[in-house]
């Protein structure tokens, strides 16, 4: 560190010396902390602690290996949830296997379930409301979504496990919607391991008294930041006297089930989950103090908080750059034209490609 040809650097000031002494530790201490995460990262879904027949279902859709975050993930549901059911904020970039990651650990608690024959654990029996006799929603599992896209999306994923797994329960059994476009069978009240739902939809159907808790043992909230809405850092203070009286359901909603049921655990995934919503979070009672994040990133950190190197690197964003190349005897020279032009926009050579459409008016395309 301070050495140069064998010998000590006569030209470093006693600063810069320091420095780099600390810098140097500060490396060692990050790569050895890189070595203990890579260590306890599962290469595998069967390294980890789901049942042994989802890791085949996984399997069988081409997932052996889990990617970073959802690593990070299983390790803290299943190993240290063990321990105790800390409340979770997971971090990590769009594409990164977020949603896949808790999806997998709901269906492995159905499987669960369904091995041990324990099915009454998730409501076996469908209550009624008592305003107005109608059955109601029974599940064990909430998730907390911003919109419909992400509901079908979960929908296809566990129902393509539960097709594969030939279990004769339908697949109402495990997953249920409020979403009336996830079809009837679906939509239908009763019990369930998993329920979805946007934040109005979700709190009007507890208001109407169809949604009965009793069974409740944890609550994902996927996009975090756009159910939980935050206030900017500088909102103004009619902003937040209007928050204040006109709270956004998505936080009214959890505020309800953490007031009436203190003891479930609540997963808040998001790709932004910065510092002001996670100031939101937790001043608001929504996470309790223990909470662990869950992050994909370059650097590890200690204390409570659990991150997991990325495996690898995920863009930041991509640039689109598109042109309309007028009709003309000269098409070839014309393109050629707008992708130079194209090109030389791009600093550095970070051209990736071009992709060119033809319109065909004759096929209306």
């Amino acid at each position: 560190i301070l050495r140069r040809d064998g010998k000590l650097d006569a030209t470093l000031s006693i600063k810069e010396r320091i420095e780099r002494i600390e810098a140097a530790e500060r490396a060692a201490k990050s790569e050895r902390r890189r070595e203990r995460a890579a260590a306890q990262t599962p290469k595998t879904f069967a390294d980890t602690l789901l049942e042994r027949r989802t890791v085949t279902l996984l399997a069988d859709q081409n997932l052996v290996h889990p990617t970073a975050i959802q690593s990070g993930l299983l390790h803290e549901w299943l190993v240290r949830g063990a321990k105790g059911e800390r409340d979770i904020l997971m971090k990590a970039q769009t594409g990164t296997g977020k949603t896949l990651g808790y999806v997998a650990l709901m269906y492995n608690e159905y499987i669960k379930g369904a091995t041990d024959k324990a099915k009454e654990a998730t409501g076996k029996v469908i209550g009624r409301s008592a305003k107005s006799g109608d059955p109601v929603y029974l599940p064990t599992n909430i998730i907390l979504l911003p919109n419909l896209i992400l509901s079908g999306q979960i929908v296809r994923w566990l129902s393509m496990l539960h097709e594969s797994s030939g279990l004769e329960d339908p697949l109402s059994r495990v997953v249920r919607s409020v979403n009336t476009q996830d079809g009837a069978e679906l939509t239908a009240p009763g019990p369930s391991i998993v329920l979805l739902g946007t934040p109005r939809v979700l709190h009007r159907t507890m208001a109407a008294g169809l949604l009965d808790l009793s069974n409740l043992r944890s609550v994902i909230v996927d996009e975090a930041d756009a159910v939980i809405k935050p206030l900017r850092k500088f909102a103004t203070e009619q902003e937040r006297r209007c928050r204040d009286k006109h709270p956004e359901p998505g936080a009214l909603l959890l505020r309800e089930i953490r007031a009436g049921r203190p003891a479930v655990r609540m997963l808040f995934a998001s790709a932004t989950l910065n510092a002001l919503l996670k100031y939101q979070l937790k001043h608001s009672g929504l996470v309790r103090p223990d909470a662990v994040l869950v992050e994909a990133g370059d650097a590890l950190s200690g204390g409570n908080v659990a991150v997991m190197e990325s495996r690898w690197e995920c863009p930041r964003g991509i640039e689109h750059r598109h042109r309309l190349v007028p009709d003309s005897d000269n098409l070839e020279t014309d393109v050629a034209d707008v992708a130079a032009r194209i090109i030389g926009e791009c600093e550095g050579g970070s051209m990736r490609g071009l992709v060119f459409v033809a319109e065909d008016a004759s096929k209306g395309r």
